[in-house]
């Protein structure tokens, strides 16, 4: 019975404090606490913003400079294959030019060598 006596008194010193009641001044502390964990918090999510904010900067600055060496890398190539682009296809287009001149003056030289013949061959035919 004394134990039964001694864990009610000890378990009703335990529970005393929790029948307490909140004066303003602990309300007070308690609002100051709850303030300054707030500001705290908008402190450090500013400071992680900002952090990322950097992060994010630098990632889209090293791409950036990525692409712009990747598209001078493609205009050099693009500078040095369009003069040997149009060499395959204007050199041809040139010499094709050129011979298509050359045969229309054959033709021509075997149309006035036709004519001539077409002529010499009438004047034989009225001769005799």
């Amino acid at each position: 019975m004394k134990v039964l006596i001694f864990f009610s008194i000890s378990f009703s010193l335990f529970a005393l404090p929790a029948l307490a009641e909140l004066t303003d001044a602990d309300l007070d502390k308690i609002r100051l606490i709850v303030n300054e964990s707030e500001k705290r918090v908008k402190q450090d999510v500013k400071a992680e913003i900002a952090s990322t904010e950097k992060n994010i900067k630098e990632y889209i600055d090293l791409k950036m400079d990525s692409v712009e060496k990747r598209l001078s890398t493609y205009n050099w190539v693009l500078y040095v294959f369009m003069p040997l682009i149009v060499a395959a296809i204007g050199v041809p287009t040139a010499i094709m030019a050129w011979r298509s001149v050359k045969d229309r003056s054959l033709e021509r030289q075997v149309e006035a060598l036709t004519r001539e013949v077409e002529t010499l061959k009438q004047r034989q035919i009225v001769s005799p």
